[in-house]
């Protein structure tokens, strides 16, 4: 059995429907947008066309004509006339689809204007503006469903980042110009204030300098390509401010604490961050200060200590990091170091009380001892006497002591306090310092039991007159071996001349293995 198949047509008088059916519903008032949604749903708007009122049957209605008038109408029984022709015999179209603002819904449109003023003009502080950023964009990264630190207190990474975007939303504003040639690829203009700098982009967008510097191996990437940043901008205000702010003007000196609080704690941090700067990370032990049943209160107050420090110079990104408990030898040689001070200041101070600026003159005198050690030869060149040591890396240079003379007799039995404590400090560098230079011989015998000395090692020569921050250093100029062909004595030059030593009485300073002779 064969289906008739029929094609639909619609027609309106109205031009103004065409046009609301032409159109998205969403554009039109509710009464008028809920009517074209359910007219096309049911029917497809292109399959609508426009017909004249005068050939519209439902036209007779909505106008009224007498029923006498309906029973020989042909528009109202058979439509009009050119309905039964061929569809090419319809009337034409052309554009019955007018614009029209009738019954159209009113647009809202929401604009969020940037303000005029800069982020930073809100802020006086240059950390407390990084940690509002930093805290913004770990929320926007929370909205985006991105992976954030679950730690409340900020990341050294984080910092950084916020420091990274104001910089860069800075140097944007400000050499805009400059920008748009890098992202061209063109030079930067004769005009440029910055042309003088030579400057390019680094992998983050940021704008830094490439100088004469550029090819030394000795200085940091910062420092060899520093961030350019306008004169007179608020960053580079509040970063003034701040660098100004940390190195208290200059001055200031590490001091022992009190009790073992937070508080104390952080106070003695403060003072190590203005004596020696901000260390980018420090580590530590995980040594209990209590025992038994305060063993969770230690972990606690470590914890503690560590949150606070971090969150107070996480801006200038500090990072902490313990060692695995149990695990001393982890912490490798400022570990040892941290046992050998210790071990020979319970033995020199055990015996007597001192009050807190004695205590801090004692220790400021043993870390100047500790920090003259020799770690290594300057450098390779046969002439040369000199030493590195930790005072290098703090100072500059050696650390130097005033002469004092030597304090003799039982430190128990002086009752001037003052006389006292130098004979304590004469007798703790002169043990440390024979300790030490043990645990040099101990580790040389340990790395090459059978190695003799040979002409051009530096070494230390043991001389007890000296002060606790002197060492004697000099060069084997010639070597003098036994009869079983091992080095017996040994002529140094040094700084006042040759001498000759016998071995026990030299430390040979350690080198790297692949610059030992064979």
């Amino acid at each position: 059995m064969s289906i008739l198949t029929s094609e639909l047509f619609c027609w309106t008088d109205s031009t103004i429907v065409l046009t609301w059916l032409n159109k998205p519903a969403c554009q039109w008032t509710t009464f008028v947008a809920n009517r074209v949604t359910k007219i096309t749903q049911s029917t497809k708007a292109e399959k609508w066309s426009h017909v004249q009122s005068e050939h519209n049957p439902a036209d007779l209605a909505s106008r009224g004509v007498a029923l006498q008038e309906l029973v020989d109408n042909p528009l109202w029984w058979h439509g009009p006339a050119w309905l039964q022709k061929p569809r090419s015999q319809w009337p034409s179209q052309g554009d019955n689809s007018p614009a029209t603002e009738l019954e159209k819904r009113p647009l809202k449109s929401h604009v969020a204007t940037i303000p005029s003023e800069d982020f930073l003009d809100r802020f006086s502080k240059f950390d407390k503006a990084l940690r509002v950023l930093a805290y913004v964009n770990r929320f926007i990264q929370r909205c985006k469903k991105q992976a954030t630190p679950s730690d409340k207190h900020l990341l050294a990474a984080e910092i950084s980042a916020a420091e990274r975007l104001l910089i860069l939303n800075t140097q944007r504003r400000d050499f805009s110009h400059d920008y748009h040639c890098f992202s061209e690829k063109r030079s930067v203009p004769s005009s440029s204030s910055i042309l003088s700098m030579n400057p390019f982009i680094d992998q983050h967008g940021l704008i830094r300098a490439c100088g004469r510097v550029t090819a030394s191996d000795s200085l940091q990437y910062d420092e060899r390509h520093p961030v350019i940043l306008p004169y007179s901008c608020p960053l580079s205000r509040l970063l003034v401010q701040f660098t100004h702010r940390i190195t208290l003007h200059g001055g200031n000196q590490l001091m022992p604490t009190s009790d073992l609080t937070t508080e104390k704690f952080l106070a003695a941090f403060a003072g190590f961050v203005s004596w020696r700067g901000c260390p980018r990370q420090v580590q530590s032990d995980n040594g209990k200060t209590f025992v038994g049943a305060a063993a969770l209160l230690s972990s606690d107050f470590l914890q503690a200590v560590k949150e606070s420090v971090t969150d107070a110079y996480g801006h200038q990104q500090l990072t902490w990091q313990f060692i695995p408990p149990g695990a001393p030898h982890m912490g490798g040689l400022w570990e040892a170091g941290v046992k050998s001070f210790k071990a020979l200041f319970y033995k020199s101070t055990a015996t007597r009380k001192y009050n807190f600026e004695e205590l801090s003159t004692l220790l400021a005198e043993i870390e100047a001892c500790l920090n003259s050690r020799p770690l290594s030869p300057m450098s390779e060149d046969p002439t040369e006497l000199l030493a590195l040591t930790p005072g290098h890396f703090l100072v500059g240079g050696p650390l130097l002591s005033t002469v004092e003379p030597e304090v003799k007799g039982d430190t128990r039995s002086m009752i001037n306090r003052w006389q006292h404590l130098k004979a304590l400090h004469q007798q703790f560098r002169m043990r440390w310092k024979e300790e030490y230079l043990k645990e040099l011989h101990k580790r040389n015998k340990w790395q090459a039991p059978a190695k003799n000395l040979h002409v051009g090692d530096m070494v230390v020569i043991k001389d007890e007159n000296l002060p606790s921050n002197e060492w004697r250093l000099g060069r084997i100029d010639s070597v003098f071996p036994g009869a079983d062909g091992n080095v017996r004595v040994v002529d140094i030059r040094t700084a006042r001349g040759v001498v000759k030593r016998p071995i026990t009485k030299v430390v040979l300073l350690p080198v790297e293995p692949s610059k030992l002779p064979q």
